[in-house]
């Protein structure tokens, strides 16, 4: 690498990780980053765009996260560094950098604000105890559960989150069976406000690409990461389907943005989707902190190697609970903060999963001792300004909807 550019020198030994994932753990970290709250929304977007196109659409869309997730690899081969945080150090300038910190931050701690938003909704009607109650519990679980180092050391709440989301899916795939097909008389022609509503919510169904990175450097063989990936996009893309067409056939075509407000609230089966999601809330939190963590521990006080970081575990608990305090106190007292969050996610959580993987990309192949044959060259340039286009397309679509 020449001096005028050491965009891709390598860390001499390469980032001090622990490499004790398995494809299993992997799988479980990234389903449960990715699925969630957003499988109730998905069955709409199948009524505004109708069966063929929004299968089409949630095709295209699983092919663009997982070229994504290609993405970050080549990235993470490149440099010798595993989290987005450290590629964007390596691959941006300052500014860049944050820009990317602003959109992470923003997008992790409007997630975590909603789910326990979203806890206190579907709880409350089953305790006996306020939603200040409930949101002060929910802060209290989840702070011992954010501390761990690594998405592997979450694999059992990374197992309960794919459970509560497989336990949504049987249970709408059931009340489905129990409906007619819809009459395809009654919905209305596809518009551009109906694909505008649908893209977005589909892209942020795979949101995941933030803990690709650390996933992929925590792989006891990283070989396996294409395996990973595949598994999380083809299995994701199939449980999404399901649900779709699962909430369209029950709602006859017309399910609403959140088809749990369309079932009857004695319904048994139902209710215990409403716990299983409140459960699946808490239980994402850790995953979807540990972005954000990495951001504040390299930002206050610098990288440092497995052994160091055990020394920071009261740095740790103490910016873990300011950010939970902070969550809690907007959570409970804002009125309706469900269109600001959606807005947020829908720029913020595109732009990160999409373009600036792209864009990762793209700044390896412009580095002067990239080390790529002159096809991958022109290959992974390509896959840059697809990936970055997608991103901003996606953006802009939501913004315009």
């Amino acid at each position: 690498m020449t001096e005028a550019r050491p965009l891709l020198g390598k860390l001499q030994h390469g980032e001090d990780i622990e490499q004790h994932a398995t494809i299993g753990t992997s799988y479980l970290g990234l389903m449960s980053t990715m699925a969630g709250a957003c499988i109730l929304a998905l069955p709409s977007t199948m009524g505004a765009s109708h069966v063929i196109p929004n299968t089409i659409l949630l095709i295209i869309v699983t092919v663009l996260s997982l070229l994504a997730c290609s993405c970050l690899v080549i990235a993470c081969d490149a440099t010798g560094v595993y989290s987005y945080e450290l590629l964007s150090k390596r691959l941006c300038s300052p500014w860049q950098i944050w820009a990317i910190r602003a959109l992470t931050m923003g997008l992790l701690f409007g997630a975590v604000v909603m789910y326990i938003v979203i806890s206190m909704d579907m709880l409350e009607p089953f305790v006996p105890l306020s939603r200040f109650v409930l949101g002060a519990l929910f802060t209290i679980i989840s702070l011992p559960m954010c501390l761990p180092d690594t998405i592997h050391a979450l694999r059992y709440t990374n197992f309960l989150v794919v459970l509560c989301v497989m336990y949504i899916v049987a249970i709408l795939s059931w009340h489905a069976f129990q409906n007619p097909w819809p009459n395809v008389s009654l919905t209305s022609p596809i518009t551009y406000s109906a694909i505008a509503y649908t893209m977005p919510i589909q892209a942020l169904s795979y949101c995941c690409h933030l803990n690709v990175a650390r996933a992929y450097g925590e792989l006891e063989h990283r070989s396996n990461i294409t395996i990973v990936s595949s598994l999380i996009m083809v299995s994701g893309g199939i449980l999404y389907f399901i649900a779709s067409l699962a909430g369209y056939v029950c709602f006859q075509g017309m399910p609403p943005a959140d088809i749990l407000t369309g079932f009857s609230s004695d319904d048994t089966s139902v209710n215990g989707v409403r716990i299983a999601l409140g459960l699946c809330m808490i239980c994402k939190t850790p995953v979807t902190f540990q972005p954000f963590r990495e951001v504040i521990e390299l930002v206050c006080l610098g990288p440092a190697t497995h052994e160091e970081q055990r020394h920071r575990m009261p740095f740790r608990v103490f910016a873990t609970s300011i950010f939970l305090l902070a969550s809690f106190i907007l959570a409970v007292s804002a009125q309706d903060i469900s269109v600001v969050m959606g807005l947020i996610g829908g720029t913020s959580g595109v732009l990160l999963s999409f373009t600036v993987p792209g864009y990762f990309v793209w700044q390896v192949t412009q580095a002067q001792d990239h080390g790529l044959l002159p096809d991958e060259l022109k290959k992974y340039r390509i896959l840059a300004v697809v990936m970055m286009a997608t991103g901003f397309l996606f953006t802009i679509v939501s913004l315009t909807k």
